[in-house]
């Protein structure tokens, strides 16, 4: 008998040590999250995924970082483009529902089939076969500002405005372009 109230007393301790804390389902403890973003930084498409970091009940710091798409219409030189993306928000807590932010964001855009354009660069030596390929890269860093409107709990929808700043490595000028996307946010 004594035995069996030792079995049933270690099950009981093992379910309070193993079973899962609730206290994370609250919406305040969600701090991953993934989105997917309409015209945003990268072009047409991105997916993302980003950490806050909740600095006081009102500031937040959210890094992150992605893969983009985009064809001819956003970058006139180039056929299609895909990319990566690192980021970083700042945003304060309004209200439950609504939190403005402010962000920068750096992508940089590679060519997709550029290797055929890469048959050029062959004949070179190491470097300049290097300096050669990237001529086919592009460089944009951007800011932006958003609103940030929160549903049920772990859904949000982030209207942005990105001034883009475009820096082609075939050329010495940097483009300006001014933008909007849409970012649409799970959070878990």
């Amino acid at each position: 008998m004594k035995k069996v109230v030792l079995y049933i007393f270690c099950m009981l301790i093992s379910f309070q040590i193993l079973g899962q804390d609730t206290t994370e389902i609250k919406n305040d403890n969600l701090k991953n999250s993934v989105s997917v973003e309409i015209l945003g930084a990268t072009g047409y498409l991105s997916l993302n995924y980003e950490r806050d970091f909740n600095l006081t009940s009102k500031w937040a710091v959210k890094p992150g970082m992605g893969v983009g798409y985009a064809d001819e219409n956003f970058s006139s030189t180039s056929p299609q483009l895909i990319s990566y993306i690192i980021k970083v928000d700042v945003s304060y807590k309004l209200h439950k529902v609504f939190q403005p932010l402010i962000g920068y964001a750096f992508s940089h855009n590679f060519e997709i089939g550029a290797t055929s354009s890469f048959k050029g660069c062959e004949s070179r030596n190491y470097l300049e076969k290097i300096e050669c390929q990237n001529n086919y890269t592009y460089k944009i860093s951007s800011l932006s500002i958003g609103l940030g409107i929160n549903f049920y709990k772990r859904f949000e929808i982030i209207p942005k405005y990105y001034a883009l700043f475009e820096k082609r490595s075939d050329h010495s000028d940097i483009i300006f372009i001014n933008w909007s996307g849409l970012q649409l946010k799970y959070k878990f």
